[in-house]
């Protein structure tokens, strides 16, 4: 077995994966302009040195103001989509929180009762 002084690392190997597909995908549709990737890793990964995701537009080098703009108009709303569902599940806690007080009221009273 031969190990390698410098190897790749994951990071890097993601990004180059997602990259491929991306420019890919780039020379299938004419009116894709960029894309941008996020990576979300387990556990601490995400606060450490790692690459946290790929911006991939025709113009390699230097990106256009449209690029620009159209990349963080894009990311804004997927993010204004993530924030709904964080809306979605502080409704849904609150509703069984809500369900939950009501029984534990009713399982309260009906301790007192059998205790007077």
């Amino acid at each position: 077995m031969t190990e390698t002084t410098n190897p790749s690392r994951f990071d890097h190997d993601v990004a180059m994966e997602f990259q491929e597909v991306a420019l890919k995908a780039l020379l299938r549709h004419a009116d894709l302009r960029g894309i941008v990737v996020i990576f979300d890793y387990h556990n601490e990964l995400n606060v450490t040195d790692t690459i946290s995701g790929i911006w991939q537009t025709r113009s390699q080098n230097e990106k256009s103001p449209s690029e620009l703009f159209g990349g963080i108009g894009q990311t804004t709303r997927m993010l204004e989509g993530m924030i709904q569902h964080i809306d979605t599940m502080v409704s849904s806690a609150q509703e069984k929180m809500q369900v939950l007080l009501v029984e534990a009221k009713r399982v309260l009273s009906q301790t007192h009762e059998q205790h007077e």
